[in-house]
Order: structure tokens, then C-alpha cells, then sequence
């Protein structure tokens, strides 16, 4: 009977492989700050993981995780007093935001959190339309594969009818030039609105100019009765390096953010923050979405870090050096087309000529197993 699990486990876990990485795959089994360890000791400096936000294993975010957990970590719902971890770790949320934000609701993912959002928009404007920008991505639930076109595009349901999709506005190969003036304000009136401050996921980062993002395309949606959501799952808490969130770099307040795994670097917290007055249209609002107390503890260490070891400082030095090199590297490789980015949020498109322009996955995929 032993052996019979074993067999079974271990197709299992071949077949889950195959099914991710379509050959045999690396063994990880122990990470440290920015490197992943595999079965065979190798360190591997890690530039895939998107939730690690402070490293690996941090030291200060093991303590408040072990500690917190040995005292308290219940979520206790219809309580008149609030968990003081909890109040704490929305305060220093909250004090990153500008003043329209004043509610943290608290999921344990960051599709838990978009799914939310969706709600609320949903609840505050009784409009089901939703604008997104083409090749996003905002999770795996039904309701958020319906405004993911990088996902539902593959689906033989395709594209919901209450979901409109614009253009992202590619200064790569996209109509207007990089060095125009006017290339932001040109997109703007052909796609009339844009969501997404960076679309970043494995294999993709398109960077978009600033001043796309200076008060057209919010000013629009408001003035048809919808909400701006900035989902900075992956592009917030600091990765800009200039600013803590994504959205600060556009000149634009959104009207509801949602945060990911990256608060908790790696640990299952998310959160949907947005005002109270968004936060009252849907009921029973504040009773099912409270932040553990081992998460808000391990939240709590992720913000000090980021502020005490200077990361954001850092991801602006070391994003500037890792782009000038890899700029350094394009003038030396006809296969790299262009070299993006926003801090250490850095993307390399791999085609098939400079002047052609065509993306090349192949190529891509060979250079990422090399």
C-alpha cells in the first residue's frame, strides 16, 4: 500500500511539473533574501518571484510571523473593539496613500482583493460595464477571467459583452513614436480611457508614459458615472522606487487600489483600499474582511523594512544599473528589441529582428532555460 501512494504521488507531481513547465523542472526547497536553493544546493538568484517583496526569509518577518503566531491569530468577526495589529497595520497602510483613502478590507489574495473591487464598483455605481486595458491580467476566478483579456482571449467564451477592451499603449510597436510629444494625448483620444499603470506578469512588462495617465482617462471615467481601480498587485509597495505605489508616478488618485502577497512578502495577506463611502455601498462590508493577526504582524515588519534597509532607494539604484546594462547589452544582440521599465520592475522584449519587431517566445523560452 506504501508503494502504491508513493507510485501515485510521484505521477502526481510529474505530472503537475509537465503540466507548468513541459520538461523536467528545478527542485527548489529552501530560499534566502534574493536567491531560491534546490535539491542539488545550487542557489539560483531569483528574478521570477513576484511576492517576495522584502526577500526570502527576511529575518525580521520570520520573528513577527513566529512570535505572533505563538500569542494570538484569530480573525474575530462581529466584535465591537477592533484587533489592534489590525488597526495599526491600516494606519501605516493608510499613511503611504493620500487623504480619499480611509478603509483597508483585508482578503487573503490579491484575486480575492480585484474580485472585491469589482464588487464594490459594481455596488457604489449599480453599472456592470468595466474598461480594461488589452493583455492585463487580474486572476484566475470566474468573475476576474471575464476582464482578463489576456486569458479570456484563449477561452472558446471570449469576450463578455459588458467588457471593453482598449488598446495598451505600446511606444514600441505602436503607432506613435517614443520621442513624440504628443504620443500620450494622440493614444488618449483613439482609446479614450487606460487602466493599467504598468501590465507586469511572467514573460511582460510594458512600461506606459507618464503623461497618458495626467487626468484624462480617470476625468473620463468619472464623468460617465464609473470608479478608477489601480490594481497594483505586482507594481505596488515600493517596487517603483520613486514611489510607493504605481499610480503616484502618473499624477492620478484612483479611486480603490488592491494589494497582493507582496504585503505579507510572500504570506497570503491582500487588501482593497479605497474611502468609506465606496466601502458603505456594499453591506456587511466591514464584518467579513479583517486582517489575521499573524498577517497584519508579519504587514507591519514588510512596511518597517522597506523604510529602515532604504529598498526603495535601492530599487531605483540598482533599477537604473540593471537597464543601462541590459541597454548596453541591445546594442550588442539584434534579438533584443527593447529594454523597459519602472525601478525594478524591468521587462526585455526578445524578437525575432530589430526590424522586424516580432516577439520571439521560442527564443524567449530557450534563453530563460539556458
Amino acid at each position: 500500500m506504501g508503494h502504491v501512494m508513493v507510485v501515485v504521488v510521484g505521477r502526481i507531481y510529474r505530472d503537475t511539473c509537465e503540466l507548468h513547465f513541459n520538461r523536467e523542472p528545478i527542485k527548489i526547497v529552501s530560499s534566502r533574501g534574493q536567491y531560491l536553493i534546490g535539491d542539488d544546493g545550487f542557489e539560483y538568484l531569483d528574478c521570477a518571484s513576484r511576492t517576495s517583496n522584502v526577500g526570502h526569509c527576511h529575518p525580521r518577518v520570520v520573528r513577527a510571523a513566529t512570535s505572533q503566531m505563538s500569542v494570538f491569530n484569530t480573525c474575530i468577526e462581529d466584535v465591537v473593539t477592533c484587533m489592534p495589529l489590525e488597526c495599526e497595520y491600516s494606519k501605516k497602510l493608510l499613511a503611504t496613500l493620500p487623504s480619499n483613502f480611509d478603509v483597508c478590507l483585508f482578503t487573503n489574495s490579491g484575486a480575492e482583493a480585484n474580485d472585491l473591487a469589482l464588487q464594490l464598483v459594481r455596488s457604489y455605481t449599480q453599472k456592470k460595464g468595466v474598461v480594461v486595458v488589452d493583455g492585463s491580467f487580474h486572476g484566475s476566478v470566474d468573475l476576474l477571467i471575464d476582464i482578463s483579456p489576456s486569458v479570456f482571449k484563449r477561452m472558446p467564451t471570449g469576450k463578455k459583452p459588458w467588457v471593453h477592451v482598449v488598446p495598451c499603449p505600446d511606444m514600441y510597436r505602436g503607432p506613435y513614436a517614443p520621442n513624440d510629444p504628443d504620443a500620450a494625448e494622440k493614444h488618449f483620444q483613439e482609446s479614450k480611457v487606460v487602466l493599467d499603470r504598468v501590465l507586469a506578469r511572467n514573460g511582460e512588462t510594458k512600461k506606459i508614459p507618464s503623461k497618458i495617465f495626467k487626468s484624462l482617462p480617470s476625468s473620463y471615467i468619472h464623468m460617465h458615472g464609473g470608479l478608477v481601480v489601480a490594481d497594483e498587485i505586482q507594481t505596488g509597495m515600493g517596487r517603483p522606487g520613486t514611489h510607493f505605489w504605481a499610480f503616484q508616478t502618473m499624477g492620478v488618485i484612483p479611486d480603490i487600489i488592491t494589494a497582493g502577497k507582496p504585503m505579507g512578502s510572500g504570506y497570503p495577506v491582500a487588501a482593497v483600499i479605497t474611502s468609506r463611502r465606496i466601502a458603505n455601498s456594499l453591506s456587511a462590508v466591514y464584518n467579513n474582511y479583517h486582517c489575521s493577526p499573524v498577517a497584519a504582524a508579519m504587514g507591519i515588519s514588510v512596511l518597517d523594512i522597506i523604510h529602515s534597509e532604504r529598498l526603495m532607494n535601492n530599487a531605483v539604484v540598482l533599477g537604473e544599473q540593471f537597464m543601462s546594462l541590459l541597454k548596453e547589452l541591445r546594442t550588442r544582440h539584434i534579438y533584443i528589441g527593447d529594454v523597459r521599465g519602472l525601478g525594478l520592475i524591468i521587462g526585455v522584449d526578445i524578437v525575432c529582428g530589430r526590424d522586424s519587431k516580432k516577439p520571439s517566445p521560442e527564443l524567449a523560452e530557450k534563453i530563460s532555460y539556458r
